[in-house]
């Protein structure tokens, strides 16, 4: 259905994702979000891998992987990993590696992956997204430009919701009140409609 998104869909990610469960995405299928705030890739890949065994997870899943068959996962993460600047566990090759996984997890059972890039958050100055600013956004960029890469179907969040003069700040229209947290409902409508337009494609 055009300008509608096809298929059973599973939403995947942290508060960022977590904040558009308000509202509705026109999806021609079941519609699944699974997602919590402040979580890491760590943190998804772990559920991810609790679900495809039928394990229990943090957050209730009423959903198997198999329901999402030939269907669509839309999958935004890192930005919380991104802040944890100096620890062994948050390198950007090792938050990168993490996605992968994720997505291949997803694969495994004929979905096709949505992968979301990070968006900008400068002006958010909680923790090192202001003390290690430049570090932190550079890793950020560097895992936007593997995903880019990666071959799979991108939505490119880093642009769709940032300032025309600054691509490393959220526009006006998308900012939310922190400068980290794109408007939730704004940001619902934008993934329907690029992921309806990729399919269409």
């Amino acid at each position: 259905v055009p300008g509608k998104i096809n298929g059973n869909t599973l939403f995947l990610g942290d508060s960022i994702m977590n904040s558009t469960k308000s509202f509705s995405m026109d999806v021609v299928g079941e519609q699944r979000t699974f997602s919590k705030g402040a979580m890491t890739s760590k943190w998804l890949l772990e559920q991810v891998e609790n679900i495809k065994a039928g394990r229990p997870t943090d957050v209730p899943a009423n959903f198997s992987l198999d329901m999402f068959k030939d269907g669509n996962a839309v999958v935004m993460i890192g930005t919380n990993d991104i802040v944890s600047v100096g620890d062994g566990r948050y390198t950007k090759e090792k938050i990168f590696e993490r996605i992968q996984k994720i997505w291949e997890i997803l694969e495994s059972f004929g979905i096709t992956i949505y992968a979301c890039t990070m968006p900008p958050f400068k002006g958010h100055t909680f923790s090192t997204y202001g003390s290690k600013y430049d570090e932190v956004n550079n890793n950020r960029k560097w895992i936007n430009k593997k995903i880019i890469d990666s071959g799979r179907k991108v939505i490119r969040i880093d642009e769709l919701v940032a300032d025309r003069d600054d691509n490393d700040k959220l526009s006006n229209t998308f900012h939310a009140g922190d400068w980290v947290h794109p408007n939730p409902g704004k940001l619902a409508h934008l993934i329907q409609s690029e992921v309806a337009k990729n399919q269409g494609a």
